[in-house]
C-alpha cells in the first residue's frame, strides 16, 4: 500500500511539474521573441528532448544536472535469493534447559562412576601383584578387589547407558543441531537461558524446499520489529509433522530487539533456492508512467532514455533487477521526475531528431 501511494504521488507530481515547465517554456519563448531570439539562462540549462530510432532521448549535460539538482549514479551490483513467508513461533526453552541440567547431572555421575571403576581396577591389579606369593588371606583380598571392579563396571555401564538414552531422546525431540549445542556449545545454551537469544520454530508445508543454509531469515514480530535469525537445524520428522508441517526448523534470533513470550506467533521470511546476481535499482531512481515503472539510464554521454523496470522484487532501499541492467550503468537517482516532466513538455514542443 505504501508503494502504491508513492506511485500516485509521483504521477501527480509529474503532472504538476509538467505544468510548471510548460509555463516556463512559454515564458522562455516569449522572452526569446522579445529579445531578438537570444535565449535566457533557463533555456541553456533545461533538459532537451529529441528522438532517436523511435525512442525519446533527453540531453542533459553535467552543468544542467547540477543546476537542476539532478544526480546521476552508477548501479550497484546485488544478489537476491527467493524468500517464502511462513509462520513461526517462539519456543518454550524450559524443557531444553531442564534436559541440559539433567544431562549435566547424569554426566557428572557417570564421570564419578568411571573414576571409581578405574580406581577399583588399579586396586585389583595391585592386589593381584601383592598377593601372588601370599597365602589364603592374600587370595581373599584379590577376590574382594575383583568383586569391587565387577560392581563398579556394572554401575559405569548403567550410567553410560542412561546418558545414551537421554541423548537419543534429546535428538528425537530437539534435533541434532541443538543437541550438538547441548554437548559442545554451552555458550549457546547459556544465551538462551539468559534470554539473550530466542529459539524460533518454523514449520514448512509439504512441497516447500529446504531453507538455504548459512543464510539468515527475517523475522517480523507482532509490533513490526524485524529480527535477523540464523538457522540452527531441522527438527526430527515426527515432531515436525506434529507441528502441522512436513518439515520444521529451529532458528536463533537476538532477544534484545523484542521481548517475546513463548508461543508468540511470528512471520518469518525464509530464504530458499539459489542466489541470483543482478543490480539494485534505488527507489529514488524509479518513476511511474502509464502503469509501469521506469528509470532514466545513460545511453551516451549527457544523454538519457527511459528503460522499464519490473518492480516485482522489492529489497531494502529499492528493487532488485536480475536482468536488463549492468552493474556500473549510470542512472538518474535523484530528479528523475523532472526528466519525465520534460517528456510531458515535449508534447507541446517540436521534438528534434538526434544525430
Amino acid at each position: 500500500m505504501k508503494r502504491e501511494r508513492v506511485r500516485g504521488i509521483a504521477v501527480a507530481g509529474a503532472v504538476i511539474i509538467a505544468l510548471f515547465l510548460i509555463r516556463a517554456c512559454v515564458e522562455r519563448r516569449r522572452g526569446a521573441t522579445g529579445s531578438g531570439g537570444e535565449s535566457g539562462e533557463g533555456a541553456a540549462t533545461a533538459p532537451r528532448v529529441s528522438e532517436k530510432n523511435g525512442a525519446r532521448v533527453i540531453t542533459l549535460d553535467e552543468t544542467a544536472r547540477r543546476e537542476n539538482d539532478i544526480v546521476a549514479s552508477p548501479l550497484a551490483a546485488g544478489a537476491y535469493r527467493k524468500q517464502r513467508s511462513v509462520y513461526g513461533s517462539v519456543c518454550d526453552i524450559e524443557p531444553l534447559l531442564a534436559l541440559r541440567n539433567d544431562y549435566l547431572s547424569a554426566q557428572a555421575t557417570a564421570e564419578e562412576t568411571r573414576r571409581k571403576r578405574d580406581a577399583s581396577r588399579t586396586e585389583y591389579a595391585r592386589s593381584k601383584e601383592a598377593g601372588a606369593g601370599r597365602l589364603s588371606a592374600g587370595g581373599n583380598d584379590v577376590a574382594a578387589a575383583r568383586q569391587r571392579v565387577l560392581a563398579d563396571e556394572v554401575r559405569a555401564r548403567g550410567v553410560d547407558r542412561r546418558l545414551g538414552e537421554m541423548e537419543r531422546a534429546a535428538r528425537a525431540r530437539w534435533g541434532n543441531g541443538l543437541v550438538h549445542a547441548l554437548l559442545e556449545q554451552p555458550a549457546l545454551l547459556d544465551r538462551l537461558a539468559g534470554r539473550k537469544d530466542l529459539l524460533i520454530q518454523v514449520a514448512l508445508a509439504a512441497g516447500n524446499p529446504a531453507p538455504a543454509s548459512r543464510v539468515s531469515a527475517r523475522v517480523t514480530a507482532p509490533d513490526g520489529t524485524f529480527l535477523t535469525a540464523a538457522l540452527v537445524s531441522p527438527l526430527p520428522l515426527p515432531v515436525a509433522a506434529a507441528s502441522r508441517g512436513s518439515a520444521a526448523y529451529f532458528y536463533l534470533a537476538p532477544a534484545d530487539a523484542a521481548a517475546l513470550a513463548p508461543g508468540t506467533m511470528l512471520t518469518v521470511d525464509v530464504p530458499e533456492g539459489p542466489e541470483t546476481a543482478g543490480v539494485i535499482i534505488p527507489e529514488t531512481a524509479i518513476v511511474y508512467y502509464e502503469g509501469a515503472a521506469w528509470v532514466y539510464i545513460q545511453t551516451e554521454p549527457d544523454r538519457f532514455s527511459r528503460r522499464t523496470v519490473s518492480p516485482e522484487t522489492p529489497v531494502p532501499g529499492g528493487w532488485f533487477a536480475p536482468g536488463g541492467f549492468t552493474p556500473g550503468e549510470i542512472v538518474i537517482t535523484d530528479g528523475a521526475q523532472l526528466l519525465l516532466s520534460a517528456e510531458f513538455l515535449s508534447q507541446y514542443e517540436i521534438i528534434e531528431i538526434a544525430e
